[in-house]
């Protein structure tokens, strides 16, 4: 389980540091896990993921376009 997907649902900078919350689609229920990233010193980013107490190192991510799109109507209503 080297290489996977998850999705960014918020962030913050906080000084050189910037957290990205996500939702991990391997554990759909938990809301305490992130990508923490600081500057390395070298002109990159060092950067780990947090889950509850625990902490895995991070090799690279990467971002996908997206473009929000209001579902129809037709979805919405109730029939």
């Amino acid at each position: 389980r080297s290489n996977y997907q998850v999705l960014a649902v918020d962030y913050n900078i906080e000084g050189d540091t910037i957290i990205i919350q996500l939702y991990e689609p391997n554990r759909p229920k938990r809301d305490d896990i992130t990508i923490v990233s600081t500057l390395d010193g070298m002109g990159g980013l060092k950067s780990h993921q947090t889950m509850g107490k625990t902490n895995k190192h991070v090799r690279g991510f990467f971002v996908m376009p997206y473009t929000p799109v209001t579902p129809p109507a037709s979805l919405t209503e109730e029939s």
